[in-house]
Order: structure tokens, then sequence, then C-alpha cells
């Protein structure tokens, strides 16, 4: 599918990140998460002018709808405490997190804000990752729900998860649609099948990586943020954008998920196929990074330009580079290729936007949520903090076992 996409300028990523510079970095992240810990036992954050605040039902206004969480990133943060538990078993983190547990738990009963594409970023990270960790049965139950409710948003006709509403839904024109985000969804799928043995998860899985490559992915690597379908005739229509700069540009986070998500699909399926998308994508993330490493928010632009950066989407595609990296077998060219690719972005993020401890109090600065609706612009976010952790937690301990 991509014998025309190869990598320009290998060299780019040769460099010589330590191990022990992860884990200093590891160090001065886990540091700031402390600092933070009291006043996130019992809530979520969410980013407001370079610092985080408590995601209460106060919030539920605009971006935040009708819930006791933020929106999507929410399980994010509980990931963030999940991942220092595991590394320091300092008991006051798992207590935040099975609290955060809790308010997963009433979000699944009531169905509250769930009807969209985004459940598996919600309860991923929290409850499945509550479940591997502890063995938290409420918390697996939980998430077996939420995998149940997000199959209801899973078209079997033409194979994807849809963005927003159901597939009975009528009139919902732009909800009738794919999008690159959902690659993060389906590991929820892949969980839910191992757990249960429904084949209908794994087949949703299965349908929608590849319908986002049959649709999403272009031939040179890039690809669209949505593409839509007619909701009527269920034909396919066109790809188009909601946070990228134009229709066919490539935004950057949004690409991102496909150069984590493909591994994680490959490592519950073993299917080539997907290695040869993720190498295909992740070759023209790679290639279109400006010099400094740390991508502008839209593959638009690059050096020289004004634009706003997007760490996270840097931090997501490291954590995505050594997934597959611990995937490939020893005589695969790209395995270290990918390894030394996410040593040198990793490296550059500390140094160009690493907190160093006065500048808010999250991890990773310089991320930009949505540039064209001017929201979170050039802050902190959970996400990139999330896989920016992530990503350091890896390069330590390539044995270590991911939450999705």
């Amino acid at each position: 599918m991509f014998e025309n996409v190869k990598i320009n300028n290998p060299e780019r990523f040769e460099n010589d990140f330590t191990v022990e510079e992860a884990k200093k970095a590891l160090d001065a992240s886990i540091e700031i998460l402390k600092k933070t810990l009291p006043r996130f036992t019992d809530s979520f954050a969410m980013p407001v002018g370079g610092f985080y605040r408590e995601a209460k039902n106060g919030w539920s206004k605009n971006r935040y709808k009708q819930s006791p969480l933020p929106d999507w990133t929410s399980g994010m943060w509980t990931g963030l405490y999940w991942m220092v538990y595991e590394i320091t078993k300092d008991e006051a983190f798992r207590q935040a997190c099975e609290n955060h547990i809790k308010i997963m738990q009433k979000v699944a009963d009531e169905k509250i804000a769930l009807n969209d594409h985004d459940i598996g970023f919600k309860f991923t990270p929290t409850c499945v990752a509550a479940y591997k960790l502890t063995g938290n049965e409420e918390a697996k139950k939980t998430a077996l729900k939420a995998a149940e409710i997000l199959l209801e948003h899973y078209c079997p006709i033409n194979k994807f998860i849809i963005r927003e509403g159901l597939r009975t839904d009528e009139g919902n024109y732009d909800g009738y649609r794919t999008l690159v985000d959902s690659m993060m969804n389906i590991p929820l799928f892949f969980w839910a099948y191992e757990e249960t043995g429904n084949k209908a998860y794994y087949d949703a899985a299965v349908g929608h990586y590849n319908t986002t490559a049959k649709y999403l992915v272009r031939d040179d690597g890039s690809s669209y943020h949505h593409y839509q379908f007619d909701p009527e005739t269920l034909a396919p229509v066109g790809g188009v954008t909601w946070q990228g700069n134009r229709d066919e540009s490539c935004w950057t986070r949004g690409h991102s998920w496909l150069v984590y998500g493909y591994p994680v699909a490959y490592r519950y399926t073993k299917d080539e196929k997907t290695v040869d998308i993720h190498r295909g994508v992740t070759y023209y993330f790679l290639n279109n990074l400006p010099t400094d490493l740390i991508p502008y928010w839209d593959f638009d632009f690059n050096d020289f330009s004004l634009e706003p950066r997007d760490s996270s989407a840097a931090a997501v595609v490291c954590a995505g580079l050594l997934e597959m990296s611990s995937l490939l077998p020893d005589d695969s060219p790209d395995k270290k290729f990918f390894k030394n690719a996410a040593g040198a972005i990793l490296k550059a993020l500390i140094k160009h936007c690493l907190n160093k401890g006065d500048e808010g109090d999250g991890i990773l600065l310089h991320s930009t949520g949505s540039k064209p609706h001017n929201l979170l612009v050039d802050t902190v976010e959970t996400y990139a903090d999330y896989f920016f952790v992530e990503a350091l937690v890896r390069y330590i301990n390539p044995d270590w076992k991911a939450y999705w």
C-alpha cells in the first residue's frame, strides 16, 4: 500500500538519548504529579490558562457537557496516576484512582455523555488499567459495560465507530462519519473480546481499523481527520476536518493516533497488514517534522512558521513507536529505527517542552487542543502528559505492559 513512502534523512533520528536521561525526566514528572495529587484525589483535571483545575459538575457548560467528566481527556489523568502507582507503589495514587473509578461507574451506569466515539479514551486508562493492575472486578464490569455502549456506536455495514449518535439516528449527517481518533477507542473492543470471547468486539475493532486504512489514510501516508458517509445511502462522501487546517491537510495530533493505534491493533491480531500501514503513517509523520522535532499543530506548517506547536502529538508518536518497536522481530530494520526515533523526539521534548517547575503545574508544555476553534492553544493537556510519561516508562522498560 505504501511502496513509495520512504523515510527521508533517517540520520536525523540518530541520537544518544539514554535510559538515565529518561529516568531523570520521569522522576521530574512524578514530582509534579505528587504536587497536584491533593487537589485531584476525587476529581479529574482540566487545563485552564496553563494550569490544571478540578473538573466537577460545575464545569458542565459548553465543552464539558452534562457530566462529572470534563471530556474525553479525563481518563488519561487517571492513567497518569495509575502509572505513578505502578512505579512507586504509593497508595495515595491508588486511592485517587479508585475514587475516579467510582465516578466512571456512575458514568457507565447512567450513560452520562457517552453518545459518541470516545468511550475507549475514557474507560481504558481508568477501568481497564485498574483491572489489569489490581484485579478490581467492579472496574472490569464497568469497562465491559462501556464496551457494550461503544459497540452500539459501531456501524456493521460500513464498519466504523460512528462519530456521534447511533446508526439509527435520522438527520445527523455530520455525525455519520468516522475519524482517526477512534483508533484509540478500538483497544477497548480488543480487551472486551479477550475477557468475554464475544467475537462481535473483535470484528468491530478489525472492521474499524480496516475502514480507517481504506478511507482516512492517503497513499502518501498522510491522513484525513474525518471521513464523511451519507447517512441515507451509506455511500462514502469524502474526507473533511474538524481540528486540522483544511480538509486536505494532515492534522498532526490526529495523525499521531494512527501511529499509536496500529501497533496496538498488531499486538492483538498479528495482522501483518497493520505493520505496513503503521510504517506508512509513521514515515509520513517523521518526514514532516521540523528541524527541532517538535511538530506544528498541522503538517501544513514547518520550519520558520509562527504557528503553534503540538507537543502532545510528539508524545503520542513516541509511545506508538516504542510499542511497535517492542513487537517487531529482531531482524526488522524498523525495530531499532523506531526506538531511535522515539529517543530523539523524547530528547527534543525534554529540551523544548518539559516544565522545569516554574511554568504551571503540567508536565509537558506547548500542547495545542484545537487551533481552528482557538481552544487550548499552547498550553498543558492531560493527554500530552499521559503519553509523555508512558513513552518514558516504555523507554526505560521495554517490557512494560500497556493499559491499551
